[in-house]
């Protein structure tokens, strides 16, 4: 609640804003393994919950970035209804241009969390900077609104940013992993923290 009261703030009545998601993870509700034809059978269907969704759905344009294709595959369902404002890109945005393979966890960085049955763990990917996927894929300089949630990852993606070529206004980023003063120190010093619950953290443009 605390994020859409940001929203309501410094997004008053906007309904046709530009959003970039980095790190999609699942968008339907009730699916914790994807395997062959789950999503074939999928029956009332229900979305997760999610910092950009109902900005789309409010008519506001963006790109989503992430690099499991299943996780594409469901945004695809999950926003039919916006998919002619909605790029969903299968690629990992970081801070270079190569290939890296997923660890458990839907992650990037080593750690603990099992395999899950997901069939991505240890699947290689190609990586690129973050801009340059944006570039690619026909971004404006001025976005609204930046939410990234990496798993760990978050650090590299920011480093991936030129802000001279991408300018976010807002900025959501997960901090579980990553910490509040990390993200701080690797944004520029425009960006003015604003509030955490020590999921996510949102900075904002003093100069937008």
């Amino acid at each position: 609640p605390w994020i859409v009261d940001l929203y309501n703030k410094y997004f008053p009545n906007k309904n046709n804003g530009f959003l970039v998601e980095i790190g999609v993870g699942h968008t339907l509700d009730g699916i914790d393994n994807i395997v062959d034809g789950t999503l074939d059978k999928i029956k009332n269907i229900s979305r997760c919950g999610s910092n950009t969704a109902d900005l789309l759905d409010l008519g506001w344009s963006g790109i989503y970035i992430e690099p499991v294709l299943e996780y594409c595959d469901e945004a695809k369902i999950s926003h039919l209804n916006n998919f002619d404002r909605l790029k969903i890109i299968n690629i990992a945005a970081g801070d270079i241009s190569d290939k890296i393979q997923m660890f458990l966890g839907d992650s990037f960085i080593p750690n603990d969390h099992g395999n899950r049955g997901y069939a991505w763990i240890g699947r290689e990917v190609e990586i690129q900077p973050t801009s340059k996927i944006l570039s690619d894929n026909g971004c404006p300089k001025n976005i609204d609104l930046m939410s990234i949630d990496v798993e760990g990852f978050e650090g590299k993606v920011i480093k991936g940013i030129d802000f001279n070529i991408h300018t976010p206004n807002m900025m959501v980023i997960e901090i579980n992993i990553i910490s509040l003063d990390e993200v701080s120190n690797l944004l520029p010093k425009e960006y003015k923290f604003i509030k955490s619950d020590n999921l996510n953290a949102v900075w904002v443009n003093t100069k937008k």
